[in-house]
């Protein structure tokens, strides 16, 4: 079995391990030769990028390990055990690895078994479907991703802390030295600061504690909140989508060959583009966390029941009648954000909702309508593309220019 040829240089460019010695046989090839048996009951099969069968296990897994380059180039995931899996792909989704920080820490890798003859899982390989870095999504704040030990973001940081003193005046627990700036400013210049040109292209990612204490709480009871920007060939102003515990409810057209309505595990939504379509966008995550279980159970069935209710023809995904937007608001209910109240654009289309998320929270929170104990903003930039070059979600009606795609 063979490995695309980027997953080596990545093993070998990113944790220094030295290449195969000279003389040895060729780099693989860029397909690797799987069972090309008739396809297995009950299995997802793969022909996108190949001309052969590809039988894999019909539930993904997360694989946690540091990735390392093995004999004749191949790259391998190595684990605590030592145990060493060897990482496979159809073709390169991990471009963007060559110069995406933090993974020689660790990844996490979500993929397939591969299935070899009589349908029985391979040993010791793995189908690639996503791989990240884990300090960008889980634990604490890695001091390397934190925005506010940054030069040169000075601007973005200055509006932080003007909302993180919002945030902390509303729930009765101050910061040291808060800007005083009213609320509704407050989130409006944290928003424009955000979503600037130059900001929104960065490539380094981060993340920033805006109330709570430093560590987080029980992934259960939180709720993520996530903006994509534009991506230059799809859609005007962006996707929305919520989620938590490490899951996302992504809301797309039923049939689309960019996805339909599903639940997907935040590492595929974020890093695969075949199932998340976010690697030609950046995207900002509120996370909302330790909130009380019944309203996180609650969040949660209706987000299932409306994804349930479009995958089966009950509901009709409309656009801007029942779209990522009007759909992740009418979940948000549960937590307090309200949607009949909302402006048009505000319950239709994922900027104005996320600024309107930004702007009711302070408010909610002092009201002590919504008992969140940690919130979290995190930056995922896009993954490094030749078709486009992602941005900001642009505004409606104010910015529909497309954007100049990238050489």
């Amino acid at each position: 079995m063979s490995l695309i040829p980027l997953l080596a240089i990545v093993g070998t460019t990113l944790l220094h391990v030295p290449p195969a010695p000279s003389g040895s046989t060729s780099p693989p090839s860029r397909f690797g030769l799987y069972y090309s048996g008739p396809p297995c009951p009950e299995v997802q099969v793969d022909r996108t990028y190949s001309q052969f069968q590809v039988n894999l296990a019909r539930e993904s897994e997360l694989l946690e390990g540091r990735l390392i380059g093995g004999p004749e180039g191949v790259a391998v995931i190595a684990r605590d055990a030592g145990q060493g899996i060897e990482l496979v792909s159809n073709a390169s989704r991990a471009d963007w690895l060559l110069s995406y920080p933090f993974i020689e820490d660790g990844i996490g890798v979500w993929g397939r078994p591969i299935l070899g003859p009589r349908c029985q899982t391979e040993e010791g390989s793995f189908y690639v479907e996503a791989v990240f870095p884990l300090v960008l999504l889980q634990g604490s704040i890695d001091p390397r991703l934190d925005l506010m030990r940054r030069s040169g973001v000075s601007g973005l940081q200055q509006e932080v802390r003007a909302y993180r003193g919002a945030l902390s005046e509303s729930s009765g627990k101050p910061e040291v030295d808060p800007l005083v700036i009213p609320t509704f400013h407050a989130a409006e210049r944290l928003e424009e600061e955000l979503f600037e040109h130059e900001a929104a292209r960065g490539l380094v990612p981060w993340r920033v504690r805006l109330m709570g204490p430093e560590e987080p709480f029980d992934p259960s009871g939180t709720v993520d909140i996530l903006l994509s920007g534009a991506d230059g060939s799809t859609g005007m102003f962006g996707h929305i989508a919520v989620g938590g515990d490490g899951q996302v409810y992504n809301i797309y057209p039923k049939g689309s060959d960019r996805g339909a309505p599903d639940i997907l595990p935040l590492g595929d939504y974020l890093f695969n583009a075949q199932r998340g379509m976010a690697m030609r966008r950046p995207t900002w995550i509120l996370r909302l966390e330790g909130l009380p279980q019944d309203v996180v159970a609650a969040f949660d069935h209706d987000m299932r029941s409306q994804i349930q209710d479009i995958q089966d023809g009950r509901a009709v995904y409309h656009p801007t009648a029942n779209n990522c937007t009007v759909a992740s608001l009418r979940a948000l209910t549960h937590l307090g954000f309200e949607v009949a109240a909302a402006h048009y654009f505000t319950r239709r289309f994922p900027r104005p909702a996320f600024a309107r998320i930004l702007e009711r929270l302070p408010g909610l929170i002092s009201s002590d309508v919504l008992k969140v104990r940690r919130v979290e903003l995190i930056f995922v930039p896009q993954v490094p593309v030749r078709p486009s070059e992602g941005g900001a979600p642009n505004r409606p009606l104010r910015d529909r220019s497309r954007l100049v795609s990238s050489r």
